[in-house]
C-alpha cells in the first residue's frame, strides 16, 4: 500500500515556482495555498517590467504562436472554454494593429499614422467563478504586448493556469500568478507605481484613488457573462493609440 503524493501548490513568478517569501499559506478546499505578501507582489511586478519590452518587441505572429501553445498546455487541465478563449486571442495578435490602427486623412503635406502600443505592466485581479475571466483578461493583455501580474479568486484554478504557462513557450516574467487575500493583492497592485494598468472586478471605484496617484489606467471587469465577452475590445483596453506624423517625401 502506497502513500498518495499530495500536491504542493506554488505561485509562478519570473517563470519559476515559488512559495510566499513569508512562508505563510491558507487553506482552500482542504489544500494549502501560498499567501502572497506585499514583497511577493513587488517581485512579480519587477519580473513583469523586465520581461515586457522583449515580449512587446516580438512580432504579433510569434506572440500568437506562443498563446496557441499556452492553449495546448491548458487543454485538459481546465474547462475547454479556456483553451478556446486563448486560441481566440492568439488569432488577434497579428491583426490588432490593423483593426485598431489607421492611416489618418490630413489636410496638408503629411502622412499621419495611428497604431496600438502596449500600456506596459498590467495587473489583473480576475472575478470568479472559473478560469474564463482570468484567461480572457490575461490573453487580451498578452495579445497587446503587455506583461501581466494575475490573481484568480479560486487559487487552484489560478495556479493550474500558472503551471500550464510555465510549460508553454511564454518567456519568464511575461505572466506571473500570485495567490492570497483578494483585497490585499488588489490594493498592492493599485498602489504600485510600476503597474501601468489595473483590471479589477466591478465596482472599481475603491481602487480609483490609489491608481490616480501614479496615473494608472483602471479597467472594470464585469462579474458575469464571460461566456460572451471576447473580441478585440478587450485588447483595446490594454493598449494605447500612438499617432505619428511624417512630412511627405521624407
Amino acid at each position: 500500500m502506497r502513500t498518495s503524493v499530495r500536491k504542493t501548490w506554488k505561485m509562478v513568478v519570473n517563470g519559476e515556482f515559488v512559495r510566499s517569501e513569508s512562508g505563510r499559506t491558507f487553506e482552500h478546499d482542504g489544500q494549502q495555498v501560498p499567501l502572497a505578501s506585499r514583497k511577493d507582489v513587488r517581485d512579480a511586478v519587477r519580473a513583469a517590467r523586465q520581461a515586457q519590452p522583449g515580449w512587446a518587441s516580438r512580432r504579433g505572429y510569434n506572440r500568437g504562436q506562443i498563446l496557441y501553445r499556452l492553449a495546448e498546455m491548458v487543454e485538459g487541465r481546465l474547462d475547454g472554454a479556456v483553451s478556446d478563449r486563448l486560441v481566440h486571442y492568439a488569432g488577434w495578435c497579428d491583426k490588432a494593429a490593423q483593426v485598431l490602427g489607421a492611416v489618418n486623412p490630413v489636410a496638408g503635406p503629411y502622412f499621419s499614422f495611428s497604431f496600438p502600443e502596449p500600456v506596459g505592466v498590467v495587473g489583473i485581479v480576475a472575478p470568479g467563478p472559473g478560469a474564463l475571466p482570468l484567461a480572457t483578461g490575461v490573453a487580451a493583455a498578452l495579445a497587446g504586448g503587455n506583461a501581466v501580474v494575475a490573481y484568480a479568486p479560486d487559487p487552484i484554478v489560478g495556479l493550474e493556469f500558472a503551471e500550464a504557462s510555465v510549460t508553454s513557450d511564454l518567456p519568464p516574467g511575461v505572466l506571473n500568478v500570485v495567490t492570497g487575500d483578494f483585497s490585499s493583492v488588489a490594493s498592492h497592485l493599485a498602489a504600485h507605481r510600476d503597474v501601468d494598468c489595473l483590471a479589477v472586478p466591478a465596482p472599481a471605484q475603491p481602487y480609483a484613488e490609489a491608481c490616480s496617484d501614479s496615473l494608472k489606467r483602471l479597467v472594470e471587469l464585469p462579474r458575469e457573462g464571460w461566456e460572451d465577452l471576447a473580441g478585440i475590445g478587450w485588447v483595446e483596453r490594454f493598449v494605447e493609440i500612438k499617432t505619428v506624423w511624417h512630412p511627405v517625401g521624407t
